[in-house]
């Protein structure tokens, strides 16, 4: 079915799709102040009922600061839930009870994190193997 062409497309995306070990969040398009709540809401609901959420950036094409805040907030949320919660690329550093990773950074992302140090908050390797594209 063709998209209505007098409804825009909405400004982010939200995939999930649940894993016996994860559960991945899919986002496409912008994390800005209009999106950041839907990020958040979304995300935070998942908490209660799966002990890894993947937050896939590989399609984010912009994030504002409070689409940085909405990533810190979600970080912040799971941590209340665990000791440890981190970013764990394909070489698992440990099993937490709850954890928030975020995989397939794009260019623009990664410089982002860098810029703002939250690479080092969240514990962003230079480079991942999932992030050549």
């Amino acid at each position: 079915m063709a998209a209505n062409p007098g409804v825009p497309e909405p400004a982010l995306k939200l995939d999930t799709e649940r894993t016996p070990t994860e559960t991945i969040v899919r986002c496409v398009g912008k994390i800005t102040v209009e999106t950041a709540p839907l990020l958040q809401e979304s995300v935070r609901a998942l908490i209660p009922g799966a002990k890894c959420i993947v937050v896939d950036l590989e399609h984010v094409a912009y994030i504002d600061s409070a689409g940085l805040g909405a990533l810190m907030s979600v970080w912040s949320s799971a941590r209340k839930k665990s000791a440890e919660v981190g970013f764990r690329w394909p070489e698992p550093h440990g099993v937490a009870p709850y954890e928030v990773k975020l995989v397939h950074f794009n260019d623009y992302v990664r410089k982002l994190l860098r810029i703002t140090r939250l690479d080092k908050v969240f514990g962003v390797p230079d480079e991942s193997p999932g992030d050549e594209h």
